[in-house]
């Protein structure tokens, strides 16, 4: 992934924040970051956890070659978000799966 600008951005709690690049997505926090391919992405959950929180989660699916079977497992590379952030989860959301069914 490049280090262009990013094309949206959401912030989750505890200073994490989610950035949609055209390529990819990275996830920050406090102290990482995780850079991460659209192409590597099976499935982007988006759910409100609670009375005001929500999470958005992404699921990947990895080829594995040498026995012929698809694993499919959830990275943690989720994010917890307050309500009023909704509205920017759910851009990235429509623009990750809008990326990924025209490739």
């Amino acid at each position: 992934m490049n280090d262009t600008s990013p094309i949206l951005e959401a912030q989750g709690l505890g200073r994490a924040r989610l950035l949609l690049f055209q390529d990819g997505i990275r996830v920050e926090r406090k102290r990482t970051q995780a850079d991460i391919q659209l192409s590597s992405i099976n499935d982007v959950q988006l759910e409100k956890a609670g009375f005001r929180r929500c999470y958005i989660e992404f699921s990947f699916v990895n080829s594995l070659e040498k026995k012929g079977v698809l694993v499919y497992f959830h990275d943690k590379t989720g994010i917890k978000f307050r309500l009023k952030h909704l509205p920017a989860f759910e851009a990235i959301k429509v623009a990750i799966e809008y990326r990924k069914n025209t490739k």
